[in-house]
């Protein structure tokens, strides 16, 4: 028998799994190895968890804080909505 997982469940189990890796917040770059090396970080935990490519962006914009937040709400106006 298939059961299915409200939507909302599986994206809190799948941020209590993604915090549990001690993922590092972005706020800006000084360097362009500064963003590397973030992202970097980021893939590994992605690769770890098995992560989707909708759900990658909603965990990264939840690390992101101060200018880098800002700079998503601008790209997302910009593009109409949700990404």
């Amino acid at each position: 028998m298939l059961v299915e997982i409200p939507h909302q469940l599986l994206f809190t189990r799948g941020l209590n799994r993604f915090n549990k890796q001690k993922p590092h917040s972005f706020e800006k770059a000084t360097a362009p190895v500064d963003a590397e090396n973030w992202i970097s970080h980021m893939e590994k935990i992605f690769d770890v968890m098995g992560c989707e490519d909708a759900f990658k962006t909603r965990l990264a914009v939840y690390k992101f804080e101060g200018n880098a937040f800002a700079w998503w709400k601008s790209y997302k106006q910009a593009k109409g909505g949700d990404t």
